[in-house]
């Protein structure tokens, strides 16, 4: 914003002023900065800012009434201003002369009151106070006149009054630029001073200023005054009759100031920009990870006076990580190698992540790159890297419980991947698409386990779903890099199919999870960061469906509605719903049914309605309950009315879906079992419909499948969750 402004004819000027923002230089070390994109642009802005911190003119904020402020150089240079500044002034003028004039009658006035009781005495009753005489009557009229003191509204000298008149008159551009520049230095929540004063708000200033103004109705940097105007607390009256003329006048009383700003001190900032710790024994170092300070005389001092739960060395080695900011990723390459640090507890994920992504001092080098992340040029240490991230992942492969080994192994991966030469480019990729499987596969065994829990163990259930959307972020941060190489991990069908079921599997479990509110901060860190990541890879992900026909969006449908899992593949018609980019929303049909997929959000809606849970009027229905008791079922809308359809198939072969109808009218519930792999449609029905025909043993004991088809009816256990279901038919 501001260098079109300086490239505008107008305003070449701001090119000669300073730009000051408290602590903004200082805090471009402690940004988290992803990508290499996001490295260049954060070097770019450094040395753009830079270059305006020692100019020699002030800030658009500050000394606005100084000859060399930028407002008061404009006016004296706009033709237009001056003009109105001169009409101004002549009413100014103008008003003046016609309060010496008010002040001059209301004297003559009291001199021929006066003048006409000369003689007279006063005749007034001491017994009665009701009735003046003539004189004190007359007197009393002349002791009643009033006259107000007159304030000029603008101030005498010219740059302050150029300064007025900037405020009043300045271009569009400049207020809207000024407004963003003092919102930026006031990011945190700002409390207005209600001790100030807005000019256009004040006797007499408004009734003259307020015309001229012809900037918008909320801006945001207001001319004030930290004292009020003399018209607004003049209490004394002047006396007519011994005030000489020159006492009803003065000059501008109130100061000529901007809305104050009040940044934020630097220390909450870095606290802001750093994660803060939440297990206990990680607390004692949260000073450690906020920057590459060294504090290793510290951490031996606090050694030996906090107790905590892990050893020595390893309090050593979490506390020292970040001493040097050149040392950071040996530090990390004996982490990996030695198995220091336990990577799958949360602070250790906190500390590595914090310690990767954080862009670190700046120098005088004019690299892009800051010196803390150059050794990932070295093709040698990436190699290195590369066989540990490796070993890490092979470990830690048959147990889906170490997603936080995933999750740091993925951010380090992707990392490297952004900054690393392109000779090791694809062995690069060849470790982001070994994570991203290895989520996928953690994702499956997870949901086959949620299936098997009993319905009454809610909160083992929970714990899976956020095993779940763990994993699942961590298949999203193997989208992460920049734009020159997101074609490596963005641009097969396979690719895509794994975007969507990470970002649907993230999003069903979140809204399924009954406790969010008790994720752990490094969690809701990272789903800020996966929003991020989906926002920016949005162009790439349409312009990929659209040169596919939309083949991923059809492919995916058909994995993730249960509806039309049976079918080998369908046409959708698939459009994108906004021009914009950067909109994920894509709606297709199939048959009457609407299908929608928002790709930013990983929501996909049937008809409307995404992945929900059975109504009440379901769960509580006696047939339901004699046979699924309290399982919870993940459903979506079916393409048939009050019809929902469970998301998983369930037993053994995981071939069976559960599908349920609500006939409101008859107020009658209505169960389908389908079996995927041979078609057959069975239908449970209600005990009490076989009363008659069979023994009490037959009903009590079983609960009864009949065969859509061939009308047969078979006999099965009771309980939905008996591991012999489907295979127990006596």
């Amino acid at each position: 914003m501001h260098k079109k402004l300086c490239q505008d004819k107008r305003f070449e000027r701001l090119q000669h002023h300073r730009i000051e923002i408290p602590n903004l230089l200082e805090l471009f070390q402690y940004f988290i900065l992803p990508t290499r994109d996001d490295m260049t642009y954060a070097h770019d802005l450094y040395d753009y800012f830079s270059r305006f911190t020692d100019k020699s003119n002030p800030d658009l904020l500050e000394n606005i009434t100084e000859e060399n402020s930028f407002g008061v150089h404009f006016v004296a240079n706009s033709s237009k201003i001056t003009k109105c500044l001169r009409n101004l002034q002549t009413q100014v003028e103008q008003d003046r002369n016609a309060k010496i004039q008010e002040v001059r009658t209301a004297k003559d006035k009291y001199n021929r009151l006066m003048n006409s009781i000369s003689c007279l005495s006063c005749t007034c009753s001491s017994a009665s106070n009701e009735t003046l005489c003539r004189r004190c009557r007359i007197e009393e009229q002349a002791e009643d006149i009033i006259v107000e003191i007159y304030e000029c509204p603008i101030p005498s000298e010219q740059a302050s009054a150029f300064a007025v008149l900037f405020e009043l008159r300045m271009p569009v551009e400049i207020r809207y630029y000024r407004d963003v520049l003092w919102q930026f230095i006031n990011r945190s929540r700002y409390k207005p001073d209600n001790r100030m004063y807005e000019w256009l708000r004040v006797r007499p200033h408004c009734e003259r200023l307020e015309p001229l103004f012809t900037g918008p109705k909320d801006y945001k940097v207001k001319l004030v005054s930290s004292n009020n105007s003399l018209t607004q607390t003049h209490t004394a009256d002047l006396c007519i009759a011994t005030a000489p003329i020159e006492d009803f006048l003065y000059e501008n009383s109130l100061q000529i100031q901007l809305t104050p700003s009040r940044s934020p001190k630097f220390e909450d900032e870095c606290r802001m920009l750093t994660p803060q710790l939440e297990q206990s024994d990680y607390k004692h170092l949260q000073y450690a990870i906020q920057s590459t300070e060294s504090v290793q005389n510290q951490i031996l001092a606090d050694l030996s006076q906090i107790q905590t739960k892990f050893k020595s060395q390893q309090f050593i080695e979490y506390g020292s990580f970040r001493s040097g900011h050149r040392l950071q990723w040996w530090n990390l390459l004996s982490i990996l190698e030695m198995d220091s640090l336990p990577l799958n507890e949360e602070s250790v994920a906190t500390l590595i992540i914090h310690t990767i992504l954080q862009y670190g001092p700046f120098s005088d080098s004019v690299s892009w790159c800051a010196e803390s992340h150059q050794v990932l040029f070295d093709d040698n240490f990436v190699d290195e890297l590369i066989l540990r991230l490796n070993r890490h992942l092979d470990d830690c492969a048959l147990n889906w419980q170490n997603e936080f080994v995933l999750i740091t192994v993925t951010m380090i991966t992707m990392r490297v991947l952004t900054l690393c030469n392109s000779s090791r480019e694809q062995k690069v990729v060849d470790l982001v698409l070994k994570c991203r499987r290895l989520g996928e596969q953690w994702i499956k065994l997870i949901s086959s386990a949620i299936q098997t829990i009993s319905s009454t163990d809610l909160t083992e259930v929970e714990k899976l779903r956020g095993n779940i959307v763990t994993i699942g972020v961590a298949c999203l941060l193997t989208y992460s890099v920049h734009s020159n190489r997101l074609h490596r991990i963005l641009s097969t069908n396979d690719h895509m199919l794994s975007l969507l079921k990470a970002m649907t599997n993230v999003h069903d479990n979140l809204v399924s999870n009954k406790k969010q509110t008790s994720m752990s901060e490094i969690m809701k860190y990272l789903l800020r960061f996966t929003d991020r990541i989906l926002v920016q890879i949005q162009p790439t992900v349409a312009l990929f469906l659209q040169q596919s026909s939309y083949q991923s969006l059809d492919d995916f449908a058909i994995i993730y509605w249960s509806v039309i899992r049976h079918e080998e593949a369908i046409d959708a018609k698939w459009k994108k719903r906004h021009s914009n980019e950067y909109d994920g929303w894509y709606d297709g049909q199939y048959e009457s049914t609407i299908l929608s997929i928002d790709c930013l959000r990983g929501r996909f809606l049937v008809n409307g309605m995404t992945v929900g849970y059975l109504p009440e009027k379901i769960i509580s229905n006696e047939l339901y309950l004699r046979v699924f008791d309290r399982y919870i079922f993940q459903v979506q809308i079916s393409d048939s009315s009050n019809t929902y359809i469970a998301k998983y198939s369930y037993h053994d072969d995981g071939q069976v879906l559960y599908e349920f109808y609500h006939d409101d009218q008859y107020n009658q519930l209505i169960i389908y079992e389908r079996h995927l792999k041979t078609n057959e449609v069975f239908e449970l029905i209600p005990s009490d419909c076989l009363t008659i025909d069979l023994p009490v043993r037959f009903i009590s004991e079983y609960s009864h499948w009949k065969n859509t088809k061939t009308n047969i009816i078979e006999f099965r256990a009771v309980h939905f969750k008996d591991p012999n279901f489907l295979t127990y038919k006596p």
